[in-house]
């Protein structure tokens, strides 16, 4: 990591992060690791962006059901809105969408094919 570029402010830094940009973004502007702007913002308690509010994300769950319901998978609709397949899994559900099975067949010990866990505590 570059060394940080003492000659930006912490008032400069209030500002880029006031425009929009990400800490991400300020942390390659200015020259040093996203964790430093993180923590000189907090430091010098600037006020950040609400991030539970996702502003900057719409996301149409709407659509997102009625896609997996036509048949894509939950790994599209993800890729999609640029979020993880279980995060959909997480919407399907609390939508009351009954889940296809999955085209890997079942895991653990739902399949027929399970023959039981590793004993750990077994001695040999």
């Amino acid at each position: 990591m570059p060394a940080l570029n003492t000659n930006y402010s912490y008032e400069k830094m209030e500002e880029l992060y006031k425009k929009g940009m990400t800490q991400e973004q300020i942390a390659k502007e200015i020259g040093c690791g996203k964790s430093t702007v993180y923590y000189r913002m907090k430091k010098h308690s600037m006020v950040t962006r609400d991030r539970s509010a996702k502003e900057y994300r719409k996301f149409d769950y709407d659509k997102a059901c009625k896609l997996y319901l036509e048949g894509k998978s939950t790994r599209f609709i993800g890729n999609m809105f640029g979020v993880s397949k279980t995060h959909i899994r997480g919407i399907l559900i609390r939508n009351g969408i009954k889940l296809r099975e999955s085209m890997f067949g079942s895991a653990g010990a739902n399949s027929p094919k399970y023959k039981g866990g590793l004993n750990i505590n077994k001695r040999v």
